[in-house]
């Protein structure tokens, strides 16, 4: 008895012998279940596991696609164009950005750092804020029309180069000296907390793109777009990256004994204008890291 119910409904699975059958069913099941915690207004899946199962649902449909065009030049946005024709493009859009993030994320320094759940008071980060921030600016989002697995095809050196940046970020940045604590008054330990809230990363996570432009001298705008999706980044790069974090973690700024910054801080939007106000520009960034060189 459960709650003096004698009798339960139960709903049971059957997955079909035949191979196409049962791939239908589970692709089926886990729209269903997608939309049962997203567009039904249910109880909402974490980031990180809508992610997962975006990223599921990207690779059945990609098998799919390519079993039913053999012959064709296989893109990201052949693919795209594909998945639209059955899903609505919103949803599309979601399975590909969630595929390229998973892929680059799950390797990355910062997955250790990044909370399971939407959001973890013991870990700096969460899938949420990575995705409207560092990702973002650092990732190409856009399908792409080459060829995969051509000599053109960036991704998986857009995921070493994600590694690299991750590894410097987690080096330049103090990740390593946050603590969750507001009562810790650990000068580097404040430090950290400073740069690794909302509203700081909200604020310096734009100034990735400007440090790539640099160091891979990226001129024209469609270039820029595509942020790490290039050949992976060489030695002499990998060294320009580390100078331009490392100027912009140890800017006076974040050391000020000062509440008033801690207040604007505790905001959950960029805050540019006290950045600017303090100096904290792309522009010291680029002229000090010029001037040393």
């Amino acid at each position: 008895m459960l709650n003096e119910v004698g009798l339960v409904d139960v709903k049971v699975y059957l997955t079909p012998a035949a191979e196409a059958q049962s791939k239908s069913v589970y692709e089926k099941l886990l729209k269903t279940n997608l939309e049962a915690h997203s567009k039904l207004a249910q109880v909402s899946f974490y980031t990180n596991t809508l992610f997962q199962k975006w990223n599921e649902m990207y690779g059945i449909k990609w098998e799919e696609y390519v079993e039913l065009h053999p012959t064709e030049v296989h893109s990201e946005n052949g693919f795209f164009n594909y998945l639209i024709r059955s899903v609505p493009k919103p949803d599309a859009k979601k399975m590909f950005d969630a595929t390229i993030i998973k892929n680059v994320h799950d390797g990355s320094s910062l997955k250790p750092y990044t909370a399971e759940s939407n959001k973890d008071p013991n870990l700096p980060l969460s899938q949420d804020l990575l995705q409207k921030t560092i990702f973002k600016h650092t990732l190409y989002l856009t399908p792409s029309n080459v060829q995969v697995e051509s000599e053109n095809d960036f991704r998986d050196s857009e995921r070493e180069n994600f590694q690299i940046l991750s590894d410097l970020l987690v080096e330049e940045g103090f990740l390593k000296d946050w603590r969750p604590s507001k009562s810790d008054t650990n000068p580097i330990h404040q430090k950290a907390r400073r740069i690794w809230t909302k509203a700081s990363v909200l604020t310096w996570a734009p100034y990735m793109n400007t440090m790539i432009n640099s160091i891979f001298l990226l001129f024209d705008p469609k270039d820029q777009e595509k942020n790490l999706y290039r050949p992976k980044m060489n030695e002499e790069q990998k060294d320009l990256f580390k100078k331009f974090l490392h100027r912009l973690f140890n800017h006076p700024f974040w050391m000020q004994n000062d509440p008033t910054i801690d207040k604007a801080l505790a905001a959950a939007t960029s805050i540019k204008e006290i950045f600017e106000k303090q100096g904290l520009t792309t522009s010291y960034i680029r002229d000090g890291v010029a001037s040393k060189s």
